[in-house]
């Protein structure tokens, strides 16, 4: 295994990243060629260049693969120089062409187009003018070079289409996540604004029934209902923090159209008064439209109860088969609002965000009477939106 790790070590810092047998593979089949083609050599009788040869082609088989793109041309030069001392002494059935075709896989599949043009012609030319067998071996030769010049580009092109697939495959992860993140964060947003603003009505009805009224039990209503909305925002909350777990989730699905009806009923016993139509059958539509609009709803409700609180609240939901409207239009406040008028906030800009990724628009600013969010969602697989819109309010 060591020895595989120093043949093989240079090859990814240089983008070349093979298995690690191709590289072992490519090295031994040069050197065994180098060894045969010698060995011939000093079997017919060796002269002094043709020794001086073998020991030069020998001397980069394992340093080009080991050192990669930066030896390419090196070994071309070295291997070729070699090969043509070697030719100068004829044998039969000689190996030493044998040597520039494995070099000439090697060096394509592992170095820039350059050079494996580079080394094809200094192989071709090689052969043609010290190979001293019959023009059949001759012309077996050269096709047998521009052969492994071509299978080493094949797989040098394939290595860098492998390249991009993995870059393209980490881009993709990341935006997947990030995505995923931005999700998270605007479920989060949407179950701590609705459920604080629902125990801020509770707990100010309750301060107003014992300062006023001293009214115990209207106190203890409204607090119970406060301390059951914030029992079930921490609900959801784990809920949408345990979609970051790696297990499957065992919780309650996520809310949907036919929610909407206890969502407001939060709002109305927390103090809001809302007015509330459905036209058309929940069902139709699908998970994601539903909860989608049920966000929306929750968070038009509860920037009302945050900006204009006491301000009377006309919600409702229209399903055709073209699309769903839903409206829900408030008033101006009985008094200033409890809380400062926040700019560049995540809410609207959520809303939006989820009202799009379906297929739709929102669009939300005052009016005389107070203040409206409209949008079109189309139902189903329906591209086009509805006349009417979803209205959602907020002051």
């Amino acid at each position: 295994m060591k020895l595989v790790d120093y043949l093989t070590r240079g090859a990814p810092a240089h983008g070349y990243d093979y298995p690690s047998w191709y590289i072992l593979l490519a090295v031994v089949a040069e050197f065994a060629t180098v060894v045969t083609a010698t060995t011939q050599r000093i079997v017919a009788g060796p002269t002094v260049w043709a020794l001086v040869g073998g020991v030069v082609a020998l001397i980069p088989c394992t340093l080009f693969v080991a050192r990669a793109s930066k030896n390419g041309a090196a070994m071309t030069i070295l291997v070729g120089g070699g090969c043509a001392l070697l030719m100068t002494q004829q044998v039969g059935y000689d190996f030493a062409p044998v040597i520039l075709i494995v070099m000439a896989v090697m060096v394509s599949a592992s170095s820039p187009r350059w050079v494996a043009v580079f080394t094809t012609a200094v192989s071709v030319l090689v052969i043609l003018v010290f190979f001293q067998g019959d023009s059949t071996e001759l012309h077996f030769n050269i096709s047998g070079v521009l052969f492994a010049s071509l299978l080493g580009i094949m797989l040098l092109g394939q290595l860098q289409l492998l390249h991009k697939e993995r870059d393209a495959q980490v881009v993709r992860s990341q935006t997947a996540a990030s995505d995923e993140r931005r999700r998270i964060a605007s479920e989060i947003h949407d179950v701590v604004a609705h459920s604080l603003s629902i125990t801020l009505l509770n707990v100010t009805g309750a301060r107003r029934a014992l300062q006023q009224d001293r009214d115990v039990d209207e106190a203890i209503d409204a607090l119970t209902d406060a301390e059951r909305i914030g029992r079930q925002a921490m609900a959801d909350i784990r809920r949408t923090v345990g979609l970051l777990d790696v297990g499957p989730s065992k919780n309650a699905p996520e809310p949907g159209l036919a929610d909407i009806d206890e969502l407001i009923e939060d709002f109305r016993r927390a103090g809001l008064p809302v007015h509330y139509d459905m036209h058309g059958e929940p069902s139709a539509v699908t998970a994601a439209t539903g909860l989608s609009l049920y966000r929306v709803t929750q968070e038009s409700l509860a920037n009302v109860a945050k900006h204009a609180p006491g301000a009377a609240v006309d919600v409702s939901v229209t399903i055709t088969n073209g699309g769903i409207a839903l409206e829900v239009a408030n008033g101006t406040p009985n008094g200033p609002p409890s809380h400062p008028q926040l700019k560049g906030g995540n809410g609207l800009k959520g809303m939006r965000q989820r009202i799009e990724s379906l297929g739709g628009w929102l669009t939300a600013g005052p009016e005389q009477s107070g203040w409206r969010v409209q949008a079109e969602v189309p139902n189903g697989s329906s591209h086009s939106c509805l006349g009417s819109r979803i209205l959602g309010v907020v002051q």
